[in-house]
């Protein structure tokens, strides 16, 4: 029974699939934030996950005033 089970599994191919997830955080303070995201890194990477990132975006917007040139 046990040889016919393992032989069952062998048949099976092992798929591989890729699963992406790209979280965005935002908050008021800085210190807070990249404490948390220090965090998620971790618990990623100590899952033997692959981790890029942060990304840090940018905090202030570029603002003209209406002007000729």
């Amino acid at each position: 029974m046990a040889a016919m089970i393992a032989e069952k599994k062998a048949d099976v191919p092992q798929l591989s699939t890729t699963k992406w997830v790209r979280v965005t955080l935002t908050a008021a303070s800085i210190k807070p934030l990249e404490k948390v995201a220090d965090g998620l890194i971790k618990k990623a990477k100590d899952q033997n996950l692959r981790v890029k990132g942060p990304v840090r975006m940018p905090t202030k917007g570029y603002y003209a005033e209406d002007s000729m040139w």
